[in-house]
């Protein structure tokens, strides 16, 4: 059976001066952001992309020209009394990446978080990932096991419809429920189309 594509999420904001933002999420731990000038043309663009390693990588471009990446304008560090950190890199107001590690140094989760939503990236005690993401429009889940193969996906809409895949004895099993609230279940499904997982 033909997979499915993952969700693609676009939102454009038009401001008086004929200036506009539009961000894009194309895929799972990516977003895109770009700046128009009144004419349409990009302006500024900024592109976000969370890795399976936790490290997120914040790169800028001019106009059309090449994106490279940029530094956090700021960065600061806390520990609680279990000897946990969070280190915090805000990148000009644009994005804040925040990531965390446990007593011992080891990562355990990165967090991006922006005007347009947030994506949350954990690594499970099996050494899997599961990344849950929400904005506006919808929220949800995408897991993915120690050998990075996808086990879970689900997302839910703000209009009441929803999709969810899970693997179920190496077969997937998927439901979709419309926004009328009819359900569709679907055995033996191909897994969505959701890129390699956080990049």
């Amino acid at each position: 059976m033909e997979a499915r594509s993952g969700t693609t999420t676009t939102m454009r904001v038009d401001r008086p001066d004929g200036t506009t933002t539009e961000i894009v999420w194309p895929d799972l731990g990516r977003t895109i952001i770009t700046h128009r000038a009144e004419d349409g043309a990009p302006a500024r663009r900024y592109d976000v992309a969370l890795e399976t390693s936790g490290e997120a990588t914040v790169r800028s471009a001019v106009g059309d020209g090449a994106a490279e990446p940029i530094e956090p304008t700021s960065t600061t560090a806390a520990s609680n009394p279990y000897g946990s950190t969070l280190e915090e890199h805000d990148y000009d107001g644009i994005v804040r990446v925040i990531h965390g590690f446990d007593d011992e140094g080891r990562f355990r989760s990165t967090s991006v978080e922006g005007a347009w939503g947030r994506q949350d990236l954990e690594v499970r005690p099996d050494l899997g990932r599961t990344l849950s993401w929400s904005c506006p429009l919808h929220h949800g889940k995408a897991s993915w096991n120690a050998w990075e193969r996808l086990d879970g996906y689900q997302v839910s809409f703000s209009d009441g419809s929803s999709f969810r895949w899970e693997l179920v004895k190496d077969r997937g099993r998927e439901t979709t429920v419309g926004w009328d609230g009819r359900t569709v279940i679907v055995e033996d499904a191909a897994p969505p189309t959701v890129g390699q997982g956080p990049r």
